[in-house]
């Protein structure tokens, strides 16, 4: 017999691996809120409240693809915690400056991220 209970998220961070090693041979890896945490929930609500006040202002305003990938962009970003990754021969703090450059720059580590994401939600396998 199931218990509900044991299909509830352990956890509210997600460890992104990539597919890379640092100098050290770890891993590179990203680790972000997952998209039950309330951090997650948080940026989703705060991005969707500033749509909702920008239509508000003007019925006819609409989101252009440009303003769509920033936030897209600006949730990856909010979202992360920490990382363990190289980048230009070192191995930097996280700071969120750098992350805008590096998710903008290195396109696929996005799509990292949102993978990650997706699996998450899939916790149904205790």
């Amino acid at each position: 017999m199931a218990d509900l209970q044991q299909f509830a998220p352990k956890n509210d961070t997600i460890t992104v691996e990539l597919p890379l090693e640092n100098d050290d041979g770890t891993p590179m890896t990203i680790e972000v809120y997952a998209p039950y945490s309330k951090e997650y929930k948080s940026v989703v609500h705060e991005q969707a409240n500033s749509r909702i006040k920008k239509m508000q202002k003007n019925r006819k305003d609409y989101l252009t693809a440009e303003e769509l990938y920033q936030a897209q962009l600006d949730l990856y970003v909010k979202i992360t915690i920490d990382w363990d990754i190289t980048w230009q021969g070192k191995k930097p703090k996280f700071k969120r400056d750098l992350a805008y450059e590096i998710y903008e720059g290195v396109f696929w580590v996005k799509d990292k991220i949102q993978e990650a994401l997706d699996e998450s939600v899939d916790f149904t396998s205790p």
